[in-house]
């Protein structure tokens, strides 16, 4: 082997891809972003000749990944490097995990992801009716440590509480 086909065997091609994926999620999920780490990742795409496609494959795992743990802010962040348009954000698959993170963001009782979900994902959804349904379906449930937690994020939570309260003191 010449040393430069060692950059075209399939097992090699694999662990560049791998290695593009964690400079990128190191890039996107950091407090302080290193310019450095996203070098890397575009350095090792042009040594290893990884195609577009693929390189767009890394950028839907990526997004894949941080949607199911609900990391809307690294998405924004993933869209930017990868030049991805609004539009393709809103798939059925995006969409799908985005609600999921959605309910997550929610009982984490962080209102900028879910601003943020809202304009990139659910353009069509009504913030204050889903808190209310959410929140009633965890009183209902009585998940009470989220009840109470959510309440101190969401001020729109306090009202459907006393309401609560005020039909348990009735019975």
């Amino acid at each position: 082997f010449a040393p430069d086909d060692l950059y075209t065997l399939p097992e090699f091609q694999e662990a560049a891809k791998k290695a593009v994926i964690s400079k990128i999620g190191n890039y996107v999920s950091s407090y302080h972003p290193s310019d450095k780490d996203l070098q890397e990742a575009l350095d090792i795409k042009r040594k290893f000749n990884i195609d577009d496609q693929s390189f767009a494959e890394t950028s839907h795992v990526l997004i894949l990944n941080n949607l199911k743990s609900g990391n809307v802010n690294n998405v924004v962040k993933i869209q930017e490097v990868f030049s991805i348009s609004d539009e393709k954000l809103l798939s059925p698959e995006y969409v799908a995990l985005a609600e999921q993170a959605l309910r997550a963001n929610f009982e984490r009782g962080n209102k900028d992801s879910i601003e943020k979900i809202k304009e990139k994902f659910l353009p069509d959804l009504d913030i204050a009716e889903f808190v209310k349904t959410q929140y009633t379906g965890y009183i209902n449930e009585g998940k009470w440590d989220l009840v109470i937690k959510l309440k101190s994020h969401f001020t729109e939570c306090d009202p459907i509480f006393q309401e609560f309260f005020a039909e348990q003191k009735e019975i």
